[in-house]
């Protein structure tokens, strides 16, 4: 995602102008033009205190990048103390946490970091740790929000870290002495080989790929250049030219830079061969080509499977299809796993007002090599593994449009409507009533009939996406912080919360406070008010933690051989 100069020209000069409100592209007689001129003028000289331009400017433009409705077009201001920062490395101790019964789980721990280098491992779980001059803190003791300033900690300081470590019968227990870390520099690790076999003439690589973050010019790690190392020093050494079986993890990969994934593909896809491409608002397509990197491993790989999930994003989707779709790798990869998290766009980065301010802003789609975009719609994998708590069929599922609702089928038909009644929070018997309803409430106007076309499923996809399925926290690693009075949840927190326990009891409480005292008792919480204390929402979040790191160790186990 490079800065387009030309575009943070056109938009520095739009910006400036506006106090005079000569808009670039804009006829001073246009009646917008006019409006903003006038309600600039009415709010800098009649507002009960004197305000500045840059606060009216720095609203203006927050303004209008929140009217794209779009999560991922937002403008950070200077002024305001904000920033924008995708830098993968970093100072401190080096590894990534989550919550685990009220204690840290350890999810990676960064190569050569200060971390690794203490002794910590991948799955340790962190349950105390004593800063120099402080007295020993107790993770279970404090909110999970409260840890991070005290992990954090100048370049050179000390922590001791107290672990817990599965044994060899599986079961956690304390080592004996802390771990010593001094805090350092780091780089986020973004490919890494878990596990590498060869039994009975067949091989089989187990990879992680874990962003497309890094940027050489900053001396970071790449995701590219970690893959080929690997390829080149681990896997492919002492006469190897063959590998049976590539596994590329991509779970949780939530993206990073375009030009990355499409290095990384380079690996696998010839040079000057496209990997994807730019779609834009005016429907030409521009080619996404590594013209870096001239050696491929395709040829000495026999099969390639991909496991994605709901976390899996942006260039770490757009690296799957780019695999799906080439001419070159399509007949060796499988895809499994769960449906992906559906952002198929790119954005670049606008520079205004030479102190670092900048607009994020979305630019265009990003297409697969077979110019199919999966904005919204995520990768559906060829084979389902795992969980998948927002059931597929009701909610991601795609249903194209048609000609003729009669080429429907009945379970379609099923499914569209319920979308549509849960959208609309409305009920219908009938399927040509519901599409007929949502089509008149969207202004998509055919004739006012009740077909099921291009447009009528796209643009329901589109909302369902929007209004269900990104409001949807994920039950397995979503924790809501314990409280000392139910009061202090919001509607929302209550009914995930109420889901979550029908999900670990297989239950169907209909109320928050029946599952909560339901849980309470079948796991001897002694709580006679029934509030979502600490011990419960720790409990809660362990317990459903387990059985998403049980399914993400099976779902390797399943791809294996």
């Amino acid at each position: 995602m490079k800065k387009n100069k030309l575009l943070a020209g056109l938009l520095c000069g739009m910006v400036f102008s506006l106090s005079s409100c000569n808009l670039v592209g804009i006829n001073k007689s246009n009646q917008c033009d006019n409006t903003l001129e006038q309600l600039y003028a009415l709010l800098k000289e009649n507002y009960y205190i004197e305000i500045d331009d840059r606060t009216l400017l720095d609203g203006m433009i927050s303004g209008l990048t929140e009217a794209f409705e779009d999560p991922f077009t937002y403008y950070t201001s200077s002024a305001k103390g904000e920033s924008q920062d995708y830098s993968s490395s970093g100072v401190g101790l080096g590894f990534s946490r989550t919550i685990y019964y009220g204690e840290a789980y350890v999810n990676q721990v960064m190569k050569n970091s200060p971390a690794e280098k203490a002794g910590l491992k991948d799955k340790d779980v962190i349950y105390k740790i004593k800063n120099d001059n402080e007295e020993e803190y107790i993770l279970k003791d404090h909110s999970y929000s409260d840890w991070t300033s005290h992990f954090l900690g100048e370049e050179g300081s000390q922590i001791e870290v107290y672990v817990k470590r599965k044994d060899n019968s599986g079961v956690y227990r304390e080592i004996k002495d802390p771990l010593i870390v001094t805090r350092g520099k780091y780089d986020v690790d973004k490919a890494r080989l878990l596990s590498l076999t060869s039994t009975d003439g067949y091989s089989e690589a187990y990879v992680e790929l874990t962003s497309f973050l890094g940027s050489e010019s900053d001396k970071e790690v790449t995701p590219q250049g970690q893959l080929k190392d690997i390829f080149d020093n681990e896997i492919f050494i002492n006469g190897t030219n063959k590998l049976n079986h590539l596994i590329i993890d991509l779970r949780g990969n939530g993206g990073g830079y375009v030009d990355n994934c499409i290095q990384t593909l380079g690996l696998f896809i010839p040079k000057g061969q496209p990997t994807g491409y730019y779609l834009y608002q005016d429907g030409s397509y521009n080619a996404l080509i590594n013209n870096n990197q001239s050696f491929q491993y395709t040829d000495k790989i026999d099969k390639i499977t991909c496991i994605i999930d709901s976390n899996t994003a942006s260039a770490g989707e757009s690296f799957v299809v780019g695999l799906r779709d080439s001419e070159y790798t399509k007949d060796k990869v499988e895809i499994v796993g769960q449906v992906s998290y559906g952002k198929g766009i790119a954005q670049t980065f606008v520079e205004l007002f030479d102190d670092g301010s900048l607009i994020r802003m979305t630019f265009a789609r990003v297409t697969s090599p077979s110019k199919e975009c999966i904005n919204k719609r995520g990768i559906v994998p060829d084979k389902f593994l795992g969980e998948e708590y927002v059931p597929y069929e009701e909610y991601v599922r795609y249903i194209e449009g048609v000609e003729d609702n009669s080429k429907l089928s009945d379970e379609d038909k099923e499914v569209i409507r319920n979308r549509i009644s849960i959208l609309l929070n409305k009920s219908f018997d009938d399927f040509d009533q519901a599409v007929l309803y949502f089509k008149n409430a969207y202004k998509i106007n055919d004739d006012n009939s009740s077909l099921y076309n291009l447009k009528t499923s796209e643009k329901l996809q589109d909302k369902v996406y929007d209004n269900i399925i990104m409001s949807y926290p994920n039950i397995y690693t979503g924790h809501v912080e314990g409280v000392t009075n139910n009061d202090y949840l919001s509607s929302e927190q209550r009914i995930f919360l109420k889901e979550k326990i029908n999900f670990l009891l297989n239950s169907s409480y209909e109320s928050f406070d029946k599952a909560l005292k339901a849980f309470q008792k079948q796991f001897d919480i002694v709580n006679e008010d029934g509030i979502y204390d600490k011990t419960s929402a720790d409990l809660l979040q362990g317990k459903v933690m387990d059985i998403h790191l049980e399914n993400y160790e099976q779902v390797v186990n399943d791809v294996k051989r």
